[in-house]
């Protein structure tokens, strides 16, 4: 089935079938070229490559053959010449698409992930363990400081990892914990509802959670641990503040290039790690010793 919506030049302003006909072969082709622009991209944009799988690897759709699509859209409204002179056009910068990857196409990946992470724990021990053996790796003293600080970013992103797919798993497809949720969090409580939207909203309600949980930063502790505890029933760790201190040096390292708010280097030392790697552990085994209770 042919998409046919088209445009005129430099507009937004559609161009009709016949209008586009009657057009010469080089506006038909800037046309098909701006439609072709807004469903396929060269794979080197967004689609991830693999090489022990073969290459790319076509995640977003694909790969899809320039003349194919073009034919099939344009047939029977441009000239052939015009397609075959585009198709040379893309050819000399891809001979294999990708379809565009959407916010809805990114939240089908990341939640297929997260999906298929069903020993969270498991995958935070793991990480944790090759933290602490790159720690320890011989590099150069220069580089020391600098390594550790990437290695602290990474046990904060373990613990978010955990948290995150800990949740998200436990929440998506099971209904009563959906509604715990959506009671229970003002940023869809508060929202208002018609009647005559009631029934729609309730059949879109798992997406709109799913989507609001992949877009949470979850090392905002604060407000995760209300989630787990009106959700699920879990409380964090009474004893929070190591925690916390270290997702605002976590944030200083991150966005302000490893420097405090004064200017001065951040030092991060091995002992630091090993302190911060064992709080998270034992955060993650107070949650997981909760499950169920």
């Amino acid at each position: 089935m042919k998409k046919q919506t088209y445009f005129h030049i430099d507009s937004d302003q559609q161009i009709s079938i016949e209008e586009l006909k009657n057009e010469d072969k080089e506006f038909q082709i800037e046309v098909m070229k701006e439609w072709f622009s807004r469903f396929f991209e060269n794979p080197v944009e967004s689609t991830p490559y693999e090489t022990k799988e073969g290459g790319y690897q076509y995640i977003w759709g694909g790969p899809y053959n320039a003349k194919e699509e073009l034919e099939n859209e344009f047939s029977g409204i441009v000239s052939e010449e015009a397609i075959e002179e585009l198709v040379e056009e893309l050819e000399t910068e891809s001979y294999e698409w990708s379809g565009i990857p959407s916010d809805e196409h990114y939240d089908d990946y990341y939640y297929d992930v997260i999906a298929a992470n069903t020993e969270s724990h498991g995958t935070l021990t793991k990480s944790l363990n090759n933290i602490r053996k790159l720690l320890y790796s011989d590099i150069s003293e220069d580089l020391h400081n600098f390594l550790n600080m990437m290695l602290y970013v990474n046990i904060i992103t373990t613990l978010e990892t955990f948290l995150s797919d800990s949740f998200i798993g436990a929440v998506i497809g099971n209904d009563q914990l959906i509604r715990a949720f959506v009671k229970s969090n003002t940023d869809f409580a508060d929202k208002k509802v018609s009647l005559n939207d009631i029934f729609d909203r309730i059949d879109s309600l798992e997406n709109e959670v799913r989507s609001y949980l992949l877009d949470l930063i979850w090392h905002n502790l604060a407000k995760v641990g209300k989630i787990y505890k009106h959700t699920l029933n879990i409380d964090f760790p009474q004893n929070m503040k190591n925690l916390y201190e270290a997702v605002a040096k976590r944030h200083d390292i991150v966005h302000r290039s490893g420097m405090t708010k004064s200017g001065d280097q951040i030092v991060v030392t091995k002992d630091e790690i090993e302190i911060l790697m064992d709080k998270v552990r034992a955060f993650a085994d107070h949650i997981d010793s909760a499950w169920g209770v």
